[in-house]
């Protein structure tokens, strides 16, 4: 869900685009954006979709977001492009995002400079997460709470 209209409730011509780059995401990584994500070089944080992929972003590390099923199928300069264009998508602010036509040229042109994404919204790691919230249950789950006055604990019913 796009972060204007789940903070404020505000539509905009942009929902779409967010929602498509969050798609492009869930396909080429082969994960849904609402999974915690462990990295493999860094297992002490646990991240969102989002914040998996940004981060590899930012360490130049693109393809190790790719599904390894894709390995062989799919050129690697396509799927770094539609990663790439993926982040411009999910972009915090709807007026960095590019419109759908703009997303569709990307796509289809063969021209390959592209602007630098910005930070997605929603991008946490296990440990930002922690430090809002009130840290670990009984059973090592996290447990998050915007305001620490309400904890829920589901247990499944035999």
């Amino acid at each position: 869900m796009a972060p204007e209209y789940a903070v404020l409730g505000h539509l905009s011509v942009k929902l779409d685009v967010y929602s498509f780059g969050v798609l492009v995401l869930e396909i080429v990584s082969g994960r849904r954006s609402t999974d915690l994500l462990e990295s493999m070089e860094h297992e002490e944080e646990s991240n969102t979709l989002l914040s998996y992929v940004w981060s590899n972003w930012s360490r130049g590390t693109l393809l190790e977001v790719m599904d390894p099923t894709l390995d062989g199928e799919a050129p690697e300069s396509e799927t770094l492009r539609c990663i790439h264009i993926a982040l411009l998508c999910v972009q915090a602010n709807p007026a960095n995002r590019p419109t759908m036509l703009d997303v569709l040229v990307m796509l289809h042109g063969e021209v390959s400079d592209f602007p630098a994404p910005t930070k997605p919204a929603f991008t946490f790691s296990q440990s930002e997460m922690m430090m809002s919230s009130g840290g670990l249950d009984s059973h090592g789950e996290l447990v998050i709470s915007v305001n620490e006055m309400s904890r829920s604990e589901f247990q499944p019913t035999k």
